[in-house]
């Protein structure tokens, strides 16, 4: 008989083999037809998880692709940066009384795809994202 745990991995691979399925065209159909029924298995997926939080929950959701929306970032640079007139970042002239540490620089909307291939080169995200000069 199997366990609780053994039939969950058993459903999670089952709605896995779904889920991706769904995002193979098949030959015999149409590729519109495949999309929608990934975007309505999708849908209907994340109605009924809901906003609940639980390991298992949380595993089923991993299944699922990333959010679209994007997060807002405030980005820093170092005390006294200013903007020439071709829009290049300089150190402030007044040097010898320079504060130390960072000041506000812009917000900047970033997706969830920015955050997990930032490791790439040259990074999707400015360095002032990081507190870095950029």
């Amino acid at each position: 008989m199997l366990s609780n745990y053994e039939l969950f991995t058993t459903v999670l691979d089952i709605l896995n083999c779904l889920i991706l399925g769904t995002l193979v065209p098949d030959p015999n159909e149409k590729s519109d037809d495949n999309r929608k029924t990934h975007a309505n298995l999708v849908k209907k997926l994340k109605r009924e998880l809901g906003e609940k939080s639980f390991e298992a929950i949380d595993q089923v959701r991993q299944l699922l692709p990333l959010s679209r929306r994007f997060y807002e970032v405030v980005t820093v640079e170092p005390h006294g940066t200013l903007v020439d007139t071709k829009g290049n970042k300089i150190q402030g002239f007044d040097s010898i009384k320079r504060k130390q540490g960072l000041q506000v620089g812009k917000i900047e909307f970033v997706s969830p795809w920015d955050v997990i291939e930032s490791s790439k080169n040259p990074p999707p995200l400015s360095w002032t994202l990081r507190g870095g000069q950029g």
